[in-house]
């Protein structure tokens, strides 16, 4: 296994920047603690920069979680810093490419919500990318099934016995910045690997495209290569016709295989 996807990315600049950051601040709270000292043994009032009282304004830069501390103050800066190197990770790297719609909005969910978020550093980063490269075949599969069991069946095209020739992707650009969005990329990855081709890094999936149309206003945008055709649709709708029946057949072999119940034999 090599890192070609994350080395797209200086790691040892992001990893420098990160530290350099949470240096910087430790001191700042530590210059502003002292400030605090001196004032108080000249006799003068000084700003208000306790950190061991609920009304401190800095104990409030970081959400609405009270800290009262000035290392709870330092931990939740370099939590907030973590996260953010992270999601800058994620998006400029390949490391998406490996996870599904719903692996990406409960990594989001982390980010977004300061939880659990690992150090940054580079042991991590890679033990990362190895449990994302070694689970990304069961991920695939789940981002398939989840993409064929959130289609609406209010649309003909779409049928509930299996995967066809064409099916109807929901509000995909009324959402496109949720994991709605994600369900065509989730659907061509595992077209790729079942057509024993490198999955197509995440930066250039059908989504990274839409997206990119959608900030350019062009409201006539399709996406085509050869494996399917898509054609948007005022209303927010995806059309998504498949040029790979064959392909389509062994995806409804992996639903059926990993629930038997599911599809008809």
């Amino acid at each position: 296994m090599n890192f070609e996807l994350i080395k797209s990315v200086s790691i040892e600049m992001l990893i420098m920047k990160r530290d350099q950051l949470v240096e910087n601040f430790s001191m700042v709270v530590e210059s502003c603690k002292n400030m605090q000292e001196v004032f108080n043994t000249c006799g003068i009032k000084g700003p208000y920069i306790k950190f061991d009282d609920h009304k401190n304004p800095m104990g409030h830069l970081f959400g609405s979680c009270r800290i009262n501390k000035q290392s709870e103050l330092i931990d939740r800066f370099t939590q907030k810093i973590d996260a953010g190197f992270w999601g800058k990770l994620m998006d400029e790297s390949g490391m998406k490419t490996f996870m599904n719609s719903t692996a990406r909005e409960k990594w989001e969910s982390k980010l977004s919500n300061i939880i659990d978020i690992p150090t940054f550093n580079k042991e991590n980063i890679y033990a990362t990318f190895k449990n994302l490269h070694s689970n990304r075949l069961e991920m695939m599969e789940d981002g398939l099934i989840e993409t064929f069991r959130t289609l609406s069946w209010n649309y003909k095209t779409n049928t509930p016995v299996k995967i066809g020739k064409r099916i109807i992707i929901k509000n995909y650009f009324a959402t496109y910045c949720t994991r709605v969005s994600d369900k065509l990329d989730d659907l061509l990855r595992i077209m790729m690997v079942i057509d024993k081709k490198p999955e197509k890094d995440h930066r250039e999936a059908p989504k990274a495209k839409y997206l990119y149309s959608s900030q350019s206003h062009s409201l006539n945008y399709d996406y085509v290569d050869e494996y399917i055709e898509c054609k948007k649709y005022s209303n927010g709708n995806l059309h998504v016709k498949f040029k790979r029946i064959d392909i389509v057949d062994q995806m409804n072999l992996i639903i059926a295989n990993k629930y038997p119940n599911m599809l008809p034999r």
